[in-house]
């Protein structure tokens, strides 16, 4: 019988905290007088603090305290501070991310419009909710202090088994950092508790994506948690090559990937199986 192995609890452990200070120190401007976007200068310290004890409070099993006394305070601190703000707003836990948010807002600004043609808008930001990116406002790259309260929230509603306000959280989670591969890869994740197969495998897909500008030292895990995500979902479905391929590919990264290893093994039973009857 197969079950569906959790992503978060080992994201829990690995993800790193953006640091309080500026991802990029680059400012994209189209003239010396028109800023179209720039790393954040403010000091998130407190917060990145607060958010980091209410992580290790979630990892030791209390999820009402870590979300009452430490996450919903962080989000309320950045939902009043930005309330309203003309501002585009983005967080970032690398300079790849900011580099690429800054990037497309500039090609906005240059551009002189809202929509971008489909080849230039990423296909993160179009998912995340974001399909227009405002020209004429200043865009803002904060430390993922923001979007991980949002991020662990989810996962102290998954732990406590409400998945539609997982769902809602790491949604939030993701506008804020579209390409964030581990909220992709988590919202994949949940679709398969959910066994909203297509849906699963849609944001896989924009894990895998989004991985693209994952630090190069995790790069290659974070494609293949995403392959793995995708395989085992066409599993479900019985697109067995399909999900085969996806292993394989895991393993040609990584040839010490178990999860991957054992899926294989797996799908060869299953296909015994077929071939006997």
């Amino acid at each position: 019988m197969k079950t569906i192995r959790g992503i978060l609890g080992a994201a829990l452990i690995l993800t790193s905290f953006a640091s309080a200070e500026p991802n990029v120190s680059i400012t994209i401007s189209d003239g010396p007088e028109s800023q179209t976007g720039q790393a954040n200068t403010s000091d998130e310290s407190e917060w990145t603090a607060l958010l980091m004890e209410g992580r290790a409070t979630l990892v030791n099993g209390d999820q009402a305290t870590a979300v009452e006394k430490y996450f919903n305070p962080v989000i309320a601190h950045y939902e009043t501070t930005y309330k309203d703000s003309p501002q585009q707003l983005f967080c970032s836990d690398n300079n790849k991310q900011s580099l690429m948010y800054l990037m497309t807002a500039a090609v906005a600004v240059n551009l002189g419009k809202e929509n971008l043609p489909d080849h230039l808008m990423p296909k993160t930001f179009l998912a995340a909710g974001r399909h227009t990116l405002d020209p004429k406002a200043e865009t803002v790259v904060l430390s993922s202090t923001w979007a991980e309260a949002y991020f662990l929230k989810a996962y102290a509603a998954i732990e406590t088994g409400r998945t539609d306000e997982a769902l809602k959280f790491l949604k939030k989670a993701i506008y804020l950092s579209p390409n964030n591969t581990t909220y992709w890869s988590e919202l994949g994740h949940v679709h398969q508790m959910l066994k909203n197969w297509e849906s699963s495998i849609k944001n896989f897909k924009l894990a895998e994506e989004a991985a693209s500008v994952s630090e190069e030292a995790a790069r290659d895990s974070d494609r293949a948690r995403a392959w793995r995500g995708i395989g085992f979902a066409y599993i479900e479905l019985g697109k067995l090559d399909q999900a085969e391929a996806l292993f394989k590919q895991c393993l040609e990264l990584n040839p010490e990937d178990r999860k991957a290893q054992n899926e294989l093994n797996y799908i060869a039973q299953v296909k015994a199986k077929q071939q006997s009857h």
